[in-house]
């Protein structure tokens, strides 16, 4: 018999509600195109999450893709409803950080949580 992930996910949100703190991810909604003005409306719609996040282990900074004050940050997948994407904004702590890349970690095909790289 196979691993059970949506149990596993179930495990990873308990362990990241219980010792993660709270952040808000931000992601711009694109609206209608304006014709006349050129434009297309943009809506920021926001996500509250559960994170654990760390700076990233020395030997992992390149200086290049991965700089020394990068954080390395892990979401519950479902204590948010939006999926991070690069270019959003996820916030904790009273500071705002860039997504600079994302991977959600989805064993069989089931997402038990996000990798994210965050900058300020």
């Amino acid at each position: 018999m196979g691993l059970d992930y949506l149990s596993l996910r179930s495990d990873v949100v308990d362990v990241l509600v219980e010792v993660g703190t709270t952040g808000t991810l931000v992601t711009q909604k694109k609206g209608a195109h304006d014709i006349q003005a050129g434009t297309v409306g943009v809506t920021p719609i926001s996500s509250t999450y559960k994170v654990v996040a760390y700076p990233y282990e020395k030997r992992l900074v390149d200086r290049v893709t991965i700089l020394e004050e990068d954080l390395r940050a892990f979401l519950a997948v479902e204590t948010g409803l939006l999926e991070p994407a690069v270019g959003d904004v996820f916030t904790f702590n009273a500071i705002s950080y860039s997504i600079l890349d994302v991977k959600p970690i989805a064993p069989s095909g089931v997402t038990v949580l996000y990798e994210l790289q965050l900058r300020k």
